[in-house]
């Protein structure tokens, strides 16, 4: 039967055996019965990991699922230029040999964090392994993905699996965040073991810059799902998206002012 326990509405006239005849290769939004807005607002919506792609000015966003038992990951591209004046999302897709040429099976089931630090260069993560993607040339460098531990000289052990987010910086600096955790690390020296200096609770990061006043209106910074920086040509951070459970909060850095704008509200809305 379908899995979860809700099916589609369009759905319902479906057994479990024609259910299973749909395979997650296709694209999902092709499905007849498969709406997409209405089966991630009975799962809940949550987004899990995501990118800012300067390339083309959009956002890539994920999220894990399931679907006829089998684990799949859903995503979804928006353009940056319109994120704040309307961010309904009405067209997911799913990752897979089509989508995503080349990238490890792994990557298609589940994904932890995601990072784009170059032009073309994406950082997938599931669990305890990674692999760099060119999203361009849509190949993998490397055919197996690679163990976050051997590569990531200098994290802590307890940021060898299982991340919550890796949010760019600027600058190659990228923030691990496992849980309501976070270091700092330099991306660009990547093989080189690195002194990790300290490790700073999630609310040193998102805080520092805010009044009591604004910190009221952010979402629950305890139950963090995945964090998405929004930035300029320059490496300058403009926006900033935290992720929790059906809700999210967009920390908007106003340019030379110093002023910071803060909106919290549901995924889907």
């Amino acid at each position: 039967e379908f899995y979860p326990e809700y099916k589609p509405t369009n759905c319902h006239t479906m057994t479990g055996e024609q259910l299973k005849s749909i395979k997650k290769e296709v694209d999902i939004k092709n499905i007849s019965c498969f709406d997409n807005n209405e089966y991630l607002k009975k799962i809940n919506n949550v987004i899990n990991a995501g990118f800012y792609y300067p390339t083309t000015s959009s956002f890539f966003i994920f999220k894990n699922s399931t679907f006829n038992n089998q684990k799949m990951v859903m995503y979804c591209e928006i353009q940056a230029s319109n994120h704040n004046i309307n961010n309904k999302i009405n067209d997911y897709n799913v990752v897979n040999n089509n989508t995503f040429p080349n990238l490890p099976e792994i990557f298609h089931e589940h994904i932890d964090a995601c990072l784009c630090i170059e032009p073309t260069i994406i950082y997938f993560f599931s669990g305890k392994y990674y692999i760099r993607y060119n999203l361009v040339q849509q190949n993998a460098y490397g055919d197996k993905p690679r163990l976050i531990s051997k590569n990531f000289k200098g994290l802590p052990p307890n940021f060898y699996s299982n991340l919550s987010s890796t949010v760019y910086k600027g600058n190659n600096m990228v923030y691990f965040v496992k849980n309501n955790i976070y270091i700092e690390f330099d991306i660009s020296k990547i093989n080189t073991k690195q002194n990790i200096s300290a490790v700073h609770n999630i609310s040193e990061l998102i805080t520092n810059d805010l009044t009591e006043k604004d910190q009221t209106k952010l979402i629950n910074l305890s139950t963090i799902d995945t964090i998405i920086s929004y930035y300029d040509s320059n490496d300058k951070l403009i926006d900033l998206y935290l992720f929790s459970k059906t809700m999210y909060s967009n920390i908007q850095y106003i340019d030379d002012s110093k002023e910071i704008k803060i909106e919290s509200k549901k995924n889907y809305e």
